[in-house]
């Protein structure tokens, strides 16, 4: 075999791993593109969307892998979706819907058989900054199209939640980039404060629970599968009996912990959403009113919900309900296993690695966050989730994750990122 096809190492003796494939790093200009593409997902202007797929379709041609990794659920769920317009109260909106599901999807699955979820993270975290400094600049220069009539900014997303959203992955992302030592640091750190000052200015509470909830959840897996393996179920056990008793807390004292967040028990108005949501899907369970309609303007369900509830709102405030409204519970059906293998293939990757948490803590912030927002299908979560479901492609060594490895014990925690 020809030496210099062989893969080269990195460090000596027992510290040497493998050094970082050439085919899952992406070139500077599969990066830029990428950040271009995700700025537009998250962004909102004309076209905005099948421009973003577009460019991290082009810049995943020439990188990808072989054979191409296919979550085919999704497909089948698009399928589906595609099949909904005959039965759609908006025809031609749910096919157009649809195009951009596909589009997104494609991109998604190109993405996740290109780079290392590390590297699709860093260029996530570039691009929100920038949709994060750009809704802020906006703030200040029109403040009459920047902010909802609650007083949420949005800048240069849909609403205020959006922006809220885009800047908690923002922070998210960026905080998986910090490492020690690390000369770029202070620039990740820079990438945390824009985000929190957004994620503030958004007045998003959602977007918030859904962060910490992340953090939280990545540190668990950590905590539990760092260290002896002998002793990784009484770790496990210990945080289960910790968040059951916070869970019990929480229930025993949930009309003063909403208010004391600012909220009230009803969630700004969601849980009325949520019996009217519940109404209509009870009239079309299997099929739901077609993907992307029911929301529309001009649509029958929207101009019945306003009226019924006396305000305005464009989602069922629940990714799962929003689901079955829109796709029925077929739809659900193929979603739900997909996104439950997913997460349960990631808690069993043997090796731990930085790009493998960052994968399981947004799988913890889509979980929280869709509890009260529809994540599922907006156009920068679809990308994310299809990325997510197709799967991380290789890692690179990652010495910093393994120096807090116990030493002289077995370990569950890999070198690799």
């Amino acid at each position: 075999m020809n030496a210099s096809a062989m893969p080269t190492t990195a460090g000596r003796g027992r510290d040497a791993v493998p050094a970082p494939r050439p085919d899952d790093r992406g070139t500077p200009m599969t990066h830029l593109l990428y950040v271009a593409g995700i700025f537009c997902l998250a962004a909102w202007f004309p076209a905005s969307i099948q421009i973003g797929a577009l460019l991290i379709i082009v810049g995943s041609f020439g990188r990808l892998r072989r054979p191409v990794a296919i979550p085919w659920a999704v497909l089948i769920f698009i399928g589906w979706a595609l099949l909904s317009a005959a039965w759609s109260l908006l025809p031609q909106d749910t096919l157009d819907d649809v195009i951009k599901l596909l589009a997104v999807a494609v991109a998604g699955i190109f993405a996740a058989n290109t780079v290392r979820p590390i590297l699709l993270a860093r260029d996530a975290a570039l691009a929100l900054a920038i949709v994060c400094a750009a809704s802020l600049v906006a703030a200040v220069v029109s403040p009459g199209t920047s902010f909802d009539t609650s007083g949420a900014m949005r800048g240069i997303t849909p609403h205020g939640n959006s922006l809220g959203f885009n800047a908690a992955l923002a922070v998210l992302c960026a905080l998986f980039q910090i490492r020690r030592p690390d000369r770029r640091g202070a620039g990740w750190i820079a990438v945390v404060v824009l985000g929190g000052v957004a994620l503030g200015f958004s007045t998003s509470m959602t977007a918030l629970l859904g962060l910490v909830a992340g953090l939280a959840g990545a540190w668990m897996v950590w905590f539990v599968r760092t260290g002896p393996r002998e002793t990784a179920v009484y770790r496990a056990g210990g945080l289960l009996g910790a968040l059951g008793a916070a869970g019990l807390l929480v229930l025993g004292n949930f009309d003063r912990l909403t208010l004391l967040i600012g909220r009230d028990p009803t969630f700004t108005g969601r849980t009325q959403i949520w019996s009217l949501i519940l109404e209509l899907v009870s009239e079309r369970p299997l099929t739901g009113y077609g993907v992307g309609a029911p929301w529309r303007a001009g649509s029958p369900i929207r101009a019945y919900a306003e009226q019924t509830l006396g305000f305005e709102f464009v989602s069922a405030h629940n990714g799962l309900l929003d689901l079955v409204l829109e796709a029925g519970l077929v739809g659900l059906v193929v979603i739900i296993p997909l996104a439950v293998v997913a997460f349960v293939r990631y808690l069993t990757v043997p090796e731990l690695s930085r790009g493998l948490l960052w994968a399981l803590a947004l799988c913890f912030l889509f979980a929280t966050a869709n509890m009260a927002e529809a994540y599922i299908t907006s156009p920068f979560s679809w990308f994310l989730l299809c990325f997510l479901w197709a799967g991380p492609v290789a890692s690179t060594p990652d010495p910093l994750i393994a120096r807090r490895a116990r030493v002289g014990r077995p370990s569950m925690i890999s070198k690799e990122s």
